[in-house]
C-alpha cells in the first residue's frame, strides 16, 4: 500500500467542518502538529469543492488520506463524497477529550490528522483497539439500499412495543379482567372489542349477538364471549368518569397509531425481503436456514462490505460476540464477551444463535456438548448456570462461517472479468459442515 504524503483530519460539525493538515514537510516547516495549517469549510457542495481545491494546492487527491470520527449521521455524506473523489478515508471511534487538553475545532482536526500520520506513515501501533484507525470501504449497493430500510423498521418495531405496552397499561385500568379471556389484550379481536365497547359498563350492556360480528372466523368462541360479558358485569376497573374519558381517548388514538405502524412495518418487510432474496449476500445468509430475511438484512446492512474486515475475528468483534480476556497474576482470570458491537447487529446475532441451538443443527449439538463442560451445575435449580458463554461461542462460530462465505463470494466477484456475469454464490451446506 502506498503511504499518503498528506494526512488530513476533519472535525465534523452540523453546518461546517474543519480540516487539519499534517505531513512530514509541514511538520518540518511548523515544528509541531498543532501549529500546522487548517481550513474551515461549509457542509455543502460549494464548501466541499472548495476544500478539495485547497487540498490539491498541496498534493493530488490520490496522495492524501483523511481521518473522520463517526459522529451520528453528519459524516456520512462527506465520507461518500471523499471516497468518490479518490481519497483514502479512514474512520475512528469518537473519544472523550481529556480534561487537561485544549478543545477547539481546529485542535481536534489537527489531532485527528496527527493520529492518522502516526499510525499510517510512522507505523505507530496503538495498544488500545478503540484508538486504531480503520480504512473505510464504500458499502455494497445492497447494503446501502438496506441500511435505511433496516433502521426504519427497527425504529417502528420499537414504537409498536411502546404502543402495546401503553395499551396494556390502559386495559389494566379500564378492564383488568380482559386478560382472563385474552392473554394478549392487544390482539386484533381484543382491540376491536375495546374500540366498540371501551368500558366494562358498555360491554356488560351488550349482547352476544352484538359481539359476534367482531369475531375473526370462528375465534373467539361464543363461550369466551359470554365469559367476557360476565366478567364485565363484575369488573373492578376504574369508574371515575373524568379519568375514564381521558383513557378512552388515549386508547382510541393508540389503536389507530398501532395499526398504522404495523402496516408500515409490513410494507417495509416486503421491500426488505425482495431486496435480500435478490442479492448474493442475502442468498448466502438465507442458506443457513436459521437466518430469516429480516436478520439477513440487518447483518448485510451492518457489514456494509466484507472488505471492511480483515478477518473473521474482526467481524466477531464488530458484532459484539468476541471473547475478551481479563487476567492478572493468579487473582484474576476471566473471559467475557467484548462490549463492542452495534445494538442491532448484536441483538440479531443473539436471535440467530438462539434459533441455531433450538433447531436441528450442528450448533445445537455443539451447545449441548459444551454446556456441561463450560457451565457450573446448580443442584438446587437442577440446571446449568452461565450458559451465555456457550451461546457466545455458538454466535462466534456462526459469524466465522458467515465471514468465510461472504469473503469467498467477494473474491469470486472481484475475479470475474468485467462484463461477465459472476457464477452463482457458494451457499451454506449443512451436510458438508456436519461431515
Amino acid at each position: 500500500m502506498t503511504l499518503p504524503q498528506l494526512c488530513i483530519g476533519i472535525d465534523i460539525g452540523k453546518r461546517r467542518h474543519v480540516a487539519g493538515f499534517v505531513s512530514s514537510s509541514l511538520l518540518s516547516q511548523y515544528g509541531r502538529f498543532d501549529l500546522c495549517p487548517t481550513a474551515t469549510f461549509e457542509a455543502n457542495a460549494a464548501g466541499i469543492e472548495g476544500v478539495l481545491t485547497h487540498i490539491q494546492e498541496y498534493l493530488p487527491l490520490s496522495a492524501c488520506a483523511v481521518l473522520l470520527e463517526h459522529t451520528g449521521h453528519y459524516h456520512r455524506t462527506l465520507e461518500e463524497l471523499l471516497i468518490a473523489r479518490g481519497l483514502s478515508v479512514y474512520v475512528i471511534a469518537v473519544h472523550q477529550r481529556k480534561s487537561r487538553l485544549d478543545k477547539t475545532d481546529k485542535i481536534d482536526a489537527l489531532r485527528l490528522a496527527n493520529t492518522l500520520y502516526a499510525q499510517l506513515v510512522l507505523g505507530v501501533q496503538e495498544a488500545d483497539p478503540a484508538n486504531r484507525i480503520h480504512l473505510q470501504h464504500p458499502p455494497s449497493q445492497v447494503a446501502s439500499e438496506l441500511n435505511y430500510l433496516v433502521r426504519r423498521r427497527f425504529e417502528l418495531v420499537q414504537d409498536i412495543s411502546r404502543h402495546r405496552n401503553r395499551l396494556t397499561a390502559i386495559a389494566d385500568e379500564l378492564f383488568p379482567e380482559l386478560t382472563q379471556v385474552f392473554a394478549d389484550p392487544n390482539r386484533e379481536i381484543a382491540l376491536l372489542i375495546r374500540e366498540h365497547f371501551p368500558t366494562p359498563a358498555e360491554l356488560a350492556a351488550a349482547s352476544l349477538q352484538e359481539l359476534q360480528p367482531l369475531k375473526r372466523g370462528r375465534q373467539p368462541g361464543d363461550a369466551k364471549l359470554l365469559r367476557l360479558l360476565e366478567l364485565a358485569k363484575t369488573s373492578i376497573g376504574i369508574t371515575n368518569t373524568h379519568r375514564q374519558q381521558g383513557l378512552i381517548l388515549e386508547q382510541r388514538q393508540l389503536i389507530d397509531e398501532l395499526r398504522l405502524l404495523e402496516r408500515h412495518v409490513d410494507s417495509l418487510e416486503r421491500d426488505i425481503t425482495h431486496v435480500v432474496e435478490g442479492s448474493r449476500e442475502g442468498q448466502i445468509l438465507l442458506s443457513f436456514g436459521i437466518i430469516g430475511p429480516m436478520q439477513a438484512a440487518a447483518l448485510i446492512s451492518a457489514i456494509g462490505t466484507i472488505d471492511n474486515f480483515a478477518s473473521a475475528a474482526k467481524l466477531k468483534k464488530f458484532f459484539g460476540w468476541a471473547p475478551q480476556s481479563t487476567q492478572t497474576g493468579i487473582t484474576l482470570d476471566r473471559v467475557a464477551l467484548t462490549k463492542t458491537g452495534t445494538r442491532i447487529s448484536k441483538q440479531t446475532m443473539f436471535m440467530v444463535a438462539l434459533r441455531a441451538i433450538k433447531a436441528d443443527t450442528e450448533w445445537k449439538r455443539l451447545y449441548e456438548r459444551l454446556v456441561p463442560l463450560k457451565c457450573a451445575f446448580d443442584p438446587r435449580r437442577k440446571t446449568y448456570r452461565g450458559r451465555m458463554r456457550v451461546v457466545g461461542r455458538v454466535a462466534g462460530e456462526i459469524t466465522e462461517r458467515i465471514y468465510l462465505l461472504l469473503r469467498r463470494d467477494a473474491d469470486l466477484v472481484a475475479s470475474t472479468p468485467s462484463g461477465q456475469q459472476p457464477p452463482a454464490p457458494e451457499l451454506y451446506d449443512p451436510e458438508y459442515r456436519r461431515s
